[in-house]
């Protein structure tokens, strides 16, 4: 599974200021015209796009002119919702290099040839039943070595062959799922949030003032049986809380961070067996929004801080930044390069090993995100734009306009583009070549 970020509408966009009943955040409009090529220059692309300009925190270069900046190509481009305009546009695709498995919010699942962007299958999953009051319908994919699994909004996850579409299993396993699932090599490992469940050890006066219920489960990937199902850590006073989940990067274990939404301290970081739900290491007193593996290593985005904790759990460092990293993806690790993209429209970055700060890009009132790309690049989701920035210096190095994209999944010579709009892209960038590890 490619090392893509998560997006958990309802939690995030909570947390983060957006809308809870589905509809997008004002600072990414969707779009509701069709995927077309443009020919205009570099820096008109740049122009129009609105792309920040670069604030340089250690010493770094400046940033690369519009001149300078390459212009991403779309390969191909094709809407996969019935009303791009409607509250239900959005889709959210993720790829193995072969097939983009893309979950709408209409409530269908999608294949497509990652090559040519023809539709290879479709799913209706928009049957399996009724979604929580106050939430909208959510499909989100996951894909590796062969199987396209889907964790929807009405509690169920679902196998299927990537190729032909196939159902291999599903299960029900109750609760809104808390953003995409975690394969591993045994084991798929999804956050529920259970939003008609209170926790009763969190009281506020009144049950819509109480805190959810949340915890995580694990089912065998071959079967859909339930293996296992946790509790997660949580305390402090905030009223709506999550549990997300990354795979580890070793197939064996997975990443589960939660919090709350009021940032009170009342969450975890956790990395547990993908098969028996045990915890290797577990810390407490944060809330965190996303996670990263890297090197045997954890990066998350919490409240206030970026941190990273070793193989052991053990705490390597912290930035103590001061604002609150709400992300809608994961943090990137670009070679020694850190990268997040946090709630006040910015992208930060730190060398990996040692917490030293790097860069910074951006600023504004606009949701961004971040994604690995390859060739030592980040593609940063901005608002109407993605930007493939250099992990090293934080230069622009190229830029494809894509409203309300919100997912950027790395693929050979370029990346993947979906998000609000209904619209899935795929484009190609010419990035410099690296055999060096970046660093910054």
């Amino acid at each position: 599974m490619s090392k893509r970020g998560w997006l958990w509408v309802l939690g995030a966009l909570a947390a983060c200021g957006g809308q809870g009943d589905g509809s997008a955040p004002v600072a990414a409009p969707v779009s509701t015209t069709a995927v077309t090529e443009v020919e205009p220059t570099a820096a008109d692309r740049i122009a129009a796009a609105s792309v920040p300009s670069s604030t340089t925190i250690a010493e770094a270069p400046p940033t690369a002119s519009p001149d300078d900046t390459a212009v991403a190509e779309v390969v191909w481009g094709r809407s996969v919702v019935d009303d791009p305009s409607g509250a239900r546009s959005a889709a959210f695709a993720v790829t193995d290099g072969e097939i983009v498995a893309v979950g709408t919010a209409e409530g269908r699942l999608v294949g497509l040839d990652a090559v040519s962007g023809d539709e290879r299958w479709s799913v209706d999953l928009s049957g399996l039943g009724a979604v929580p009051e106050y939430n909208s319908y959510g499909i989100y994919p996951a894909i590796d070595g062969g199987d396209v699994v889907a964790a929807v909004s009405t509690g169920h996850l679902l196998a299927f062959d990537a190729t032909t579409g196939d159902e291999i299993w599903r299960s029900q396993v109750g609760g809104l799922p808390g953003g995409f699932p975690a394969i591993a090599s045994g084991a798929v490992v999804v956050g529920r949030s259970w939003v008609d469940v209170y926790d009763d050890s969190v009281d506020f006066g009144g049950p819509d003032e109480q805190a959810f219920l949340t915890d995580v489960v694990g089912v065998d990937r071959r079967t859909g049986e339930v293996l296992w199902d946790r509790g997660v850590p949580v305390g402090g006073d905030g009223a709506l809380r999550h549990a997300m989940v990354s795979a580890a990067g070793d197939d064996a274990h997975v990443v589960v961070v939660s919090g709350d939404a009021q940032y009170t301290g009342g969450g975890a970081v956790e990395l547990l067996d993908a098969m028996t739900g045990e915890p290797v290491w577990q810390r407490s007193g944060f809330d965190v929004d996303t996670p990263a593996a890297f090197d045997g290593r954890t990066l998350v985005a919490a409240a206030g801080d970026v941190v990273a904790f070793d193989a052991a759990g053990e705490e390597l460092w912290r930035t103590g930044a001061g604002w609150c990293a709400c992300t809608f993806q994961f943090p990137s690790v670009v070679g020694d390069v850190a990268i997040v993209a946090t709630n006040e429209a910015a992208v930060h970055a730190w060398h990996a090993p040692t917490g030293r700060e790097c860069w910074t890009f951006g600023s504004g009132d606009v949701y961004v995100t971040t994604s690995a790309a390859g060739s030592g690049a980040a593609a940063v989701a901005f608002g109407g734009s993605v930007i493939w920035l250099d992990a090293a210096t934080g230069d622009a190095l190229a830029v494809h306009p894509a409203e309300g994209a919100l997912i950027v999944e790395p693929i050979e010579g370029g990346a993947v583009v979906s998000g609000l709009a209904g619209v899935v892209e795929r484009v190609e960038v010419d990035l410099p070549d690296r055999d060096d590890v970046v660093s910054c």
